[in-house]
């Protein structure tokens, strides 16, 4: 049967609880490491703990701003649009809805959560003040799109899980693998017997 790969945004939510102490560029690292491909990778790291937030959020009447701006490369104010246009959004956001694991290792790294403790601890009313666009410390790039969220599997896996031209059962599938198996001991032996009667002749 095939493997279902991780999602990865269950592996970058996972990578931010893992590793609550690292700083959000080791965390990027990280996820692309796991597989993630890294335009895929920027936008969940980012929106993420944005997401996160506003879900923890969302009884406290704080009305956000439904846009974002991004940083340059020259860490000026370029790149902005709607959130809702950001191909993962509305994915991070559903996620975190339903999300039942603790957020806090998530939200605290939203800079409008920090705002709003602040806020609070000045005795302010969060539906009161004016929630600036958040900012993001890199362009969005598009070409990233929920359609490919998943990792590519490594190439043995991919040989190990193809699918059959025929549907086949999980015991037709099992003894299938478990020839793959003996061919491929077979064909070892073979090689090592050839190796040894080539080297036996050279001598």
């Amino acid at each position: 049967m095939r493997t279902t790969i991780q999602n990865p945004i269950e592996s970058v939510v996972h990578t931010f609880r893992s590793f609550p102490n690292s700083s959000m560029e080791e965390i990027l690292n990280r996820v692309i490491e796991s597989g993630v491909e890294r335009a895929a990778a920027i936008q969940l790291v980012a929106l993420l703990p944005l997401a996160y937030g506003r879900v923890s959020l969302s009884g406290s009447g704080a009305v956000f701003c439904e846009r974002y701006v991004a940083l340059d490369a020259q860490g000026k104010p370029g790149q902005s649009g709607s959130l809702a246009s950001l191909p993962f959004w509305l994915q991070a956001l559903d996620f975190a809805k339903q999300d039942r694991e603790p957020s806090f290792p998530i939200m605290s790294r939203s800079a409008e959560v920090r705002a709003a403790n602040a806020a609070l601890l000045d005795g302010k009313k969060l539906g009161d003040l004016v929630w600036s666009a958040p900012v993001f410390v890199r362009p969005i790039d598009f070409s990233a799109n929920p359609g490919n969220l998943q990792p590519k599997a490594r190439w043995w896996r991919q040989i190990w899980d193809a699918p059959a031209e025929h549907s086949v059962t999980h015991r037709e599938s099992t003894i299938a693998r478990g020839a793959m198996i003996v061919a491929l001991l077979v064909g070892l032996f073979a090689i090592g017997a050839l190796m040894y009667y080539v080297v036996a002749l050279l001598r």
